[in-house]
């Protein structure tokens, strides 16, 4: 009769669901920042602010970490197809995949 009546916060079904969103150029890589024209450029940039994007990597790795505990996140970006998989490849060196 009285099946379940109370249950652990962690045992209730959700009501909800979090989600974040966040928009790659410039929120998660300072794209605007680099501004590379070609890929010598960005050569170029990879050496130059090394240790400027070691720093951004880390922190975007916490962020990332820290929402992913709490929510869904989604990553969108308004660019050319390849772009976030080439630009991540070049300036973020334990980049996750797209889909991890």
């Amino acid at each position: 009769m009285y099946h379940r009546v109370w249950l652990a916060p962690i045992q209730k079904p959700r009501s909800h669901q979090n989600i974040v969103i966040l928009d790659y150029d410039d929120t998660i890589l300072p794209t605007t920042f680099l501004d590379p024209e070609d890929e010598a450029d960005m050569e170029h940039l990879v050496l130059k602010f090394k240790n400027k994007l070691a720093a951004v990597e880390e922190q975007v790795l916490t962020l990332l970490k820290n929402f992913l505990q709490v929510s869904k996140v989604l990553i969108i970006t308004n660019a050319k197809i390849g772009w976030v998989e080439y630009s991540s490849s070049c300036l973020l060196y334990t980049s996750p995949s797209p889909r991890d």
